[in-house]
């Protein structure tokens, strides 16, 4: 499989081949990333963020029928989270384009990518441009109120939500938490 992961990868097509080995020490972590599952493969260093954005993007590691019953590509969103993976943002924007909200990696996609904070705006501003539909939207919507950044782009796409999903929408403005959003 080739993919292009923007600029992290500089733009250089990568063939991606699936780490057998950590996808083992995923799997023996279980349901649960285990502390030193989590430790021995964030003691790799950076070196390993590829393999977990491999991992993380992989659409059959996240059935409920695979190896780990699915919760592979969750344990590679945490440790990218803890590796503070920022140039992870990208592909995390996409495999979160394609989940349901009711799903376990959706809400690990979100709180990681609320953990970077601002050097992921224009990521999810530009992810915010090209969503397909409203749920896209919601999901990108709630990750830059939880990143807790004034700023007037991201007041204008939470009133947008606010309009196209009220209860969506008044949560995220809630977390935002700007006083603007009051009237």
């Amino acid at each position: 499989m080739f993919v292009y992961w923007g600029k992290y990868m500089q733009a250089k097509q990568v063939e991606t081949k699936l780490n057998q080995a950590l996808i083992d020490m995923l799997v023996s972590s279980g349901e649960q990333l285990t502390d030193s599952v989590s430790a021995s493969i964030v003691d790799r260093g950076r070196d390993v963020i590829p393999d977990l954005i491999a991992i993380m993007i992989d659409d059959e590691l996240a059935m409920s029928d695979a190896p780990g019953n699915g919760s592979v590509p969750i344990h590679a969103v945490s440790l990218l989270q803890r590796l503070n993976a920022v140039e992870a943002a990208e592909p995390m924007f996409q495999v979160l384009s394609r989940c349901d909200m009711m799903d376990v990696l959706y809400s690990t996609l979100i709180s990681a990518l609320e953990s970077f904070g601002a050097p992921i705006i224009e990521i999810a501003l530009n992810a915010y441009a090209i969503a397909e539909d409203s749920d896209q939207r919601c999901a990108i919507a709630s990750v830059l109120a939880g990143i807790h950044i004034r700023d007037p782009r991201i007041f204008s796409i939470l009133l947008h939500v606010l309009q196209e999903e009220v209860e969506s929408g008044a949560c995220d403005l809630g977390e935002y938490g700007d006083p603007a959003a009051l009237p």
